[in-house]
């Protein structure tokens, strides 16, 4: 059974329906967030992420573009791969990002601004563990092409985005505030 953990977030309130008969409604009655951001900074925030995310699937594609070495060992490319997901959810936390709202409900602040912290680390650790494999398949071939560096280039560089990541997502989760309501 899954569990929404938004549920309790909602009350279920009797309406009348445009036909006249009573219907049941569910209404958001949790707490709600604001977020402090100028719409200046919001605007440069949603740039540098979508420009980050963009260079994150850059380099991942620019990893698995070429024939390497280290694309033969699988301690290089499953943590390579599994990054795969990171991205997914990176992408979709910048779409929920991007919009501007008076406030957030807490679905749509997990969604815009807690997730990039946990992605950034997440896939940072992916990476690293890709470039550690990638360090080892170096060292058991017995010669190193383009391509090997290539994937090596990628690595590296999706490590520097997913820090880059963390650093700015905590920077946009730090003026996300609770607005009291009574």
């Amino acid at each position: 059974m899954i569990i929404d953990r938004y549920l309790k977030d909602y009350k279920c309130e009797i309406q009348t329906g445009p036909d006249g008969k009573p219907r049941e409604v569910y209404v958001y009655a949790g707490p709600l967030f604001d977020s402090s951001e100028t719409k200046e900074e919001h605007k440069k925030n949603v740039i540098i992420l979508t420009a980050l995310s963009i260079l994150a699937v850059a380099l991942y594609i620019l990893g698995l573009f070429f024939d390497s070495a280290p694309a033969h060992n699988w301690y290089a490319v499953l943590p390579y791969a599994l990054n795969f997901l990171t991205y997914v959810f990176y992408v979709a936390s910048v779409i929920a990002y991007m919009p501007i709202r008076e406030s957030y409900n807490k679905r749509q602040k997990n969604a815009a601004f807690e997730r990039f912290l946990p992605i950034g680390i997440i896939g940072g650790i992916l990476s690293f563990l890709a470039l550690i494999g990638t360090i080892v398949s170096f060292t058991k071939a017995e010669k190193l092409a383009t391509a090997d560096f290539a994937f090596l280039l990628g690595t590296v560089g999706q490590i520097l985005v997913s820090v880059f990541t963390v650093v700015l997502g905590r920077k946009i989760l730090k003026k996300v505030k609770k607005i009291e309501t009574f």
